[in-house]
């Protein structure tokens, strides 16, 4: 039920899209540029930035997004707090990428489960492989430990 009233996916082809909405396979990055549209995620931007707020109405917006899909989201979107996983390196912090997909599977089903309500109680919430490093109510920063 979480996820059929909480989740708002991004998509190319279809701007928003609820988790349980029924829509056919297809291939369209929100990062295309169409011929007579241009950029996706600018062509979206405006349509998803005002359903998602609508749709989190006094709430918190927890922005699990990949960077590109991310950009399909005004900047001044009131209450939302970006959260990224990054994985250590020699060279410091780096984004998990596509490897990072069943983490970010994971953290998404405990926040579904644990139901954070602000960005102090999403950084509060317990996935076995990831800790906090970064919190402010613009962003939580989870790594992998």
């Amino acid at each position: 039920r979480a996820l059929r009233t909480r989740v708002v996916i991004i998509s190319g082809l279809w701007g928003c899209v609820g988790a349980s909405d029924p829509i056919p396979a297809y291939r369209l990055p929100i990062g295309a540029r169409v011929p007579g549209v241009g950029g996706l995620a600018a062509y979206w931007r405006p349509t998803v930035s005002d359903a998602i707020r609508i749709a989190a109405g006094r709430g918190w917006i927890f922005d699990l997004l990949p960077d590109d899909h991310a950009l399909a989201l005004r900047d001044d979107l009131p209450r939302r707090c970006r959260v990224q996983i990054v994985a250590g390196g020699s060279d410091g912090r780096r984004a998990l990428g596509h490897a990072g997909k069943a983490v970010k599977g994971r953290l998404a089903r405990a926040i579904l489960e644990q139901g954070p309500r602000t960005p102090a109680e999403l950084a509060a919430i317990q996935v076995d492989e990831l800790s906090v490093v970064e919190r402010s109510d613009q962003r939580v920063t989870f790594q992998l430990r």
